[in-house]
This record gives structure tokens, C-alpha cells and sequence, in this order.
């Protein structure tokens, strides 16, 4: 674009550091989504093979399926870890860090791979691990509001990119900061299907609106809420067993019987919980852990947002609709 000068000012960004900018700049990618982060994961891995869980977004498999890498699928088991006993070494095995709130569980199942390529896009605030042959993916949408961004890090992955443009998925953050979420949820829908098949840099914008994030008050924040949840969800939760006391995780999951329907009310209610690879609830997986997962886990909000107040009034109304067999 040529040089311009004069006119009208444009968005204010300053392009300094984000929390990634601490490692070696050769050891971070910035891409323009965590599914671009796991692309060129794959790629830059040499892999000949993949192996990803069943449990993950379809988009995710779709992308997968763009690398010309063979793909294969593994179950999860209760600790909702990889059924794997092993890889070959030009095998890369995605582990998912799911609803970060796996941590040191993921990690050490990680080291029985010799390539393994770590999602962390539930988990923004996990630490990678830098060693050869392991690959750290990280998502920006999911823990900030930025119109795209995502991370790749990992030794020498960083090559030239070219940014992302976002000028027109961009305005549905304006409507939702001055409307609410709801005013612009078919708008951010149709911003995430713009990034099927577009795997590009992070965006100027993003990277400027990344330098001015105040990540410590995020992670504690985040820890306070779903340690606070936690504390008053955890006798009917049937992941309670699975999860730590606090974690700055990106929702707190909360599985129950008949779960599928609470989180009909729930958002009858104004309590908007997504509902993550519904896909899944499909004769094909039916008997399964991914199926149960998918039908009846409720993901509740615990991010920076909110407050422990916050989190007493979706405490309350989770119990009141379970006691009330309301749902």
C-alpha cells in the first residue's frame, strides 16, 4: 500500500510487547488463529502422520485434513488423556490442555511422545516447554477481545507470515462492548467462519490491542472465579475429581445428568454457555466419553468479566434449576 499522508485519524495501536514476547523471537509464531498455529505446527514438524483426538472441533479435523498429513483419531480415557501407548517418531500427536484445566497431567502425557504438538488454546497462560520436537498452540480469541490471533512457540518456528486483514470482522467487538454479547452473536459466527482455510499472521490491529492486555489481572481474576465456582459447584460437578482448586482456565466445565437441557435454560436465562463439538452427539460416538462430554459438560463463563459476586448468582441458578428438576 502506497505511503499516505494527511486526513483522518485511524485506530489508536501501539505495537509492543504481548505475553509471548519474553521467549526468543524465533521461537514464536504469531499466526491469526490457534487452527493457523496447529497448521503450521504440522507442517514445520516434517510429520508424516497425525494423531488427533475425536474429541475436538470439526473445523479443527478440517484443517487437519488441508496439511496432506494422514490423519488418524484416538479416544480419550477418564482422565481425558490420549488411549495411546506410543508413536512413531515422525508421528505428531495433538494433545488438547482441554478447558485448561489439565496442566501437569498434559505435560507429562506429552513426554511419552517424541513429537507431540500441545493445544493449549483452553489454557493461554500455560507455560510451554522448549525442547525439540514439541510445538505449543496458543488462541488470543478465547481469553481477550481482539478480532483474531493466535500463537505458535516452539524452537525455530517463527518464519514470515503475512498479516491477517480484519477490517471486516472487526465491528462485531464494537456492538458487543456497546450492546452485550448477545446484540452481536450472528456477526461473531459469521467472523469465525472467515477463518476456515485462512491461515495467515496475526493482524496489526491484534497485535497492538495485545500490547495494552493486563495479563496478570486476567489470570488472577480468572483463577479467583473458577476457584469460587469451583468451591460451590463441586459436589454435583462429575468432573470435580479431574479438576485443580483454581486454574485461569478459559470456562469452567461442569458436567451433570441431563446437562444438555440445563444449558437450554441457562441461556433462557441470559447465561450464554457454548455447546463445544456438538457434532459429536451422533450414533457414531454414542456410549462414548466424547459423546457424554459433548451432550452433558455446561461450560460456564469465568473470565475477567466477572466477579465472585458474579460467580455466587450462576452458582444459584445452576443448583436452583437442578433442585427444582426444572430441567
Amino acid at each position: 500500500m502506497a505511503r499516505e499522508y494527511g486526513g483522518y485519524l485511524p485506530f489508536e495501536t501501539c505495537e509492543k510487547d504481548d505475553w509471548f514476547s519474553r521467549y526468543s523471537g524465533e521461537d514464536v509464531l504469531r499466526t491469526n488463529s490457534a487452527k493457523a498455529a496447529i497448521y503450521f505446527a504440522v507442517k514445520q514438524s516434517g510429520a508424516k502422520k497425525v494423531l488427533a483426538p475425536h474429541y475436538m472441533c470439526a473445523s479443527v479435523k478440517n484443517m487437519l485434513a488441508q496439511t496432506g498429513v494422514e490423519t488418524e483419531y484416538y479416544f480419550l480415557d477418564d482422565a481425558l488423556l490420549p488411549k495411546l501407548a506410543g508413536a512413531d517418531p515422525d508421528t505428531a500427536v495433538l494433545l488438547a490442555d482441554y478447558f485448561g484445566v489439565l496442566g501437569a497431567r498434559v505435560r507429562a502425557a506429552a513426554e511419552r511422545f517424541p513429537l507431540v504438538i500441545l493445544d493449549h488454546s483452553h489454557a493461554f497462560f500455560e507455560e510451554p516447554v522448549l525442547r525439540n520436537g514439541a510445538y505449543h498452540i496458543y488462541s488470543c480469541r478465547k481469553f481477550f477481545g481482539v478480532p483474531d490471533g493466535g500463537y505458535l512457540v516452539g524452537r525455530g518456528v517463527h518464519c514470515d507470515l503475512e498479516p491477517d486483514l480484519v477490517s471486516d470482522r472487526f465491528s462485531y467487538l464494537v456492538t458487543s462492548f456497546e450492546q452485550g454479547t448477545n446484540a452481536a452473536y450472528a456477526e461473531k459466527q459469521e467472523c469465525d467462519r472467515s477463518f476456515l482455510g485462512n491461515y495467515k499472521g496475526m493482524s496489526r490491529l491484534s497485535r497492538g490491542m495485545l500490547s495494552s492486555v493486563d495479563y496478570e489481572l486476567v489470570r488472577r481474576r480468572r483463577e479467583e472465579n473458577f476457584e469460587h465456582l469451583h468451591g460451590l459447584l463441586r459436589p454435583y460437578n462429575e468432573l470435580a475429581g479431574l479438576l485443580p482448586q483454581t486454574a485461569p482456565a478459559y470456562l469452567y466445565p461442569f458436567l451433570v445428568e441431563n446437562g444438555s437441557k440445563l444449558k437450554r435454560r441457562l441461556v433462557e436465562e441470559h447465561i450464554y454457555v457454548p455447546a463445544l463439538w456438538r457434532e459429536l452427539v451422533c450414533p457414531q460416538y454414542e456410549g462414548t466419553l466424547e459423546y457424554r462430554l459433548s451432550e452433558d459438560t455446561v461450560f460456564l463463563p469465568v473470565d475477567q468479566r466477572y466477579t465472585k459476586r458474579d460467580m455466587e448468582y450462576l452458582a444459584e441458578r445452576v443448583i436452583c434449576l437442578m433442585q427444582k428438576s426444572l430441567i
